[in-house]
C-alpha cells in the first residue's frame, strides 16, 4: 500500500511522508528492483530494464525525501544543496580522490528524525488519523467496561454485571443495560 502511494506521488514535493511510510517504501524499491535484475539478468543475460530502473528510480526517491524532510519540518531545499555540492565536488575532485560525503548529514538527521507532533507548515499531521481511531476505540471500550454503577455503593461495573463487584448488591436490569 505504502508503495503504491510512493510510486503514485511521483511528481508530489507538497504534504508530508512519516517515517514507517518512507523506509518501508525504499525497502520495496531496493527489494523490488534487486529480484526484478536478478531475474531478468538470469533469463535474458543483461538486466535492460532494471538498468533503465537505476535511472528512474531517483524521481519517486527525491519526491520521498522531500516529503520526509517537510514532516520533521525542514524545507526541501536542503535535496538541491545537496545535490548541488555532489555535483560540484564530482567536477571539481581529480580522479581518483575520495569523494567526501559528510554533507550527507544535511538530509540523513532529519530523514531519520521522529516527525512533528501536529500540523506544521508543510501540511496536517500524518499520524492524526491514526491516533484519532486509537482514542476512539480506547473511549468505547471504557464505556463498555463501564456502562452500569452500582446502586447502592456508586462503583462502575461492566455492561452485563449480574452483581456488583464491590459490595455484592444485585444489579438491577435498568443499571446493567
Amino acid at each position: 500500500m505504502f508503495f503504491i502511494d510512493f510510486i503514485r506521488k511521483t511528481f508530489v514535493y507538497s504534504g508530508r511522508m512519516t517515517r514507517f511510510e518512507y523506509w518501508a517504501s525504499l525497502v520495496t524499491l531496493v527489494v523490488a528492483w534487486y529480484a526484478w535484475c536478478t531475474i531478468e539478468g538470469t533469463v535474458l543475460g543483461y538486466p535492460f530494464l532494471g538498468t533503465f530502473l537505476i535511472f528512474v528510480s531517483p524521481l519517486p526517491v527525491l519526491s520521498a525525501i522531500i516529503r520526509r524532510l517537510h514532516d520533521t519540518g525542514h524545507s526541501g531545499i536542503r535535496v538541491w544543496i545537496c545535490i548541488l555540492i555532489a555535483v560540484f565536488l564530482l567536477l571539481l575532485l581529480p580522479p581518483g580522490r575520495r569523494f567526501p560525503v559528510t554533507f550527507i548529514g544535511l538530509l540523513l538527521y532529519p530523514i531519520v528524525q521522529k516527525s512533528d507532533e501536529g500540523a506544521n507548515e508543510y501540511g496536517p499531521d500524518p499520524y492524526a488519523k491514526e491516533k484519532r481511531s486509537k482514542e476512539s476505540m480506547i473511549r468505547s471500550k471504557k464505556e463498555i467496561m463501564c456502562a452500569a454503577t452500582c446502586p447502592s455503593c456508586g462503583t462502575p461495573q461492566q455492561a452485563k454485571a449480574k452483581f456488583c463487584t464491590s459490595c455484592g448488591t444485585a444489579m438491577r436490569s435498568s443499571d446493567a443495560s
